[in-house]
């Protein structure tokens, strides 16, 4: 064999070999990525509920995991055979005079605070409110998000503004890119007033989409018993929020057919 064609063999030996490398390297990345990606499902799954989806609104989203969800007031035909619809909503929480906006879905669960050395019944609240959701007649023309505030400065006798509030996404991290970040305006408060006799915090997570907005609030006992476990349920859960494509809004939409999250604005 010439000296040219021991090399030109030598050559092709060492190109198949470093096409081999390469090809196992991105193998190895695309074994990573995926492991990553079943991790994360799976802390979903360990934490969270399965996916609540309000079909009217096409708001969804993973509940924490133990709360259960109060149920909705069921229409009842009335002596004409309309349809009416109960005042009462046991959704709305039970420690405001009154009611929150826009309420789509509500979950409670019971949870012990740690006061002074001992421990005392409490109870902790998760809900979804929305501007696409059903709306108080006597409401002002004021912006959604401004007439959740006010209404929580009533009955807190707080000071929140859109101004105080301050943006976020979930999750912090970048998880590889595969879980998309869904951005928020958020603020908590530890208002004077006791529930329960209890000091409770408030926090308010403002979610826009194009021009729907959605609130999930979360009500926790300040001292309560697992706070960092609720914590971190919270966060995977906020990640989980989107709005679905509706028949009467299909423009405007991402690839997964949620409409593109973005912060601020009314």
């Amino acid at each position: 064999m010439t000296h040219s064609r021991r090399s030109c063999l030598l050559f092709l030996m060492l190109a198949a070999l470093g096409y081999a490398g390469c090809g196992s390297a991105k193998y190895e990345e695309r074994l990573a990525a995926t492991s990553t990606m079943f991790r994360h499902k799976e802390k979903l799954n360990q934490n969270l509920q399965g996916i609540f989806h309000d079909e009217a609104t096409g708001i969804q989203i993973r509940p924490l995991a133990g709360f259960d969800r109060i149920a909705a007031p069921e229409a009842i035909e009335g002596p004409d055979g309309e349809m009416i619809v109960p005042e009462l909503d046991d959704r709305q929480p039970p420690f405001f005079l009154e009611e929150l906006p826009g309420m789509i879905a509500a979950w409670k669960l019971p949870v012990t605070a740690v006061v002074g050395g001992d421990t005392q019944s409490s109870t902790a609240y998760m809900y979804v409110l929305s501007s696409l959701g059903p709306m108080n007649p006597d409401a002002d023309d004021s912006g959604f998000r401004t007439l959740v505030l006010d209404i929580l400065n009533r009955e807190l006798d707080t000071d929140l503004s859109g101004g105080s509030l301050h943006e976020s996404t979930y999750p912090q991290d970048s998880q590889d890119g595969f879980v998309p970040k869904v951005a928020y305006l958020e603020r908590s408060v530890v208002p004077e007033r006791l529930v329960d006799d209890l000091s409770m915090e408030f926090s308010v997570y403002f979610h826009e989409s194009g021009e729907d907005i959605v609130c999930v609030m979360i009500v926790l006992p300040k001292n309560v018993s697992g706070l960092n476990d609720y914590l971190n349920k919270i966060e995977l859960s906020l990640q989980t929020l989107g709005i679905k494509s509706r028949k009467s809004d299909s423009g405007n939409l991402s690839g997964d057919g949620t409409k593109p999250a973005r912060s601020g604005g009314m």
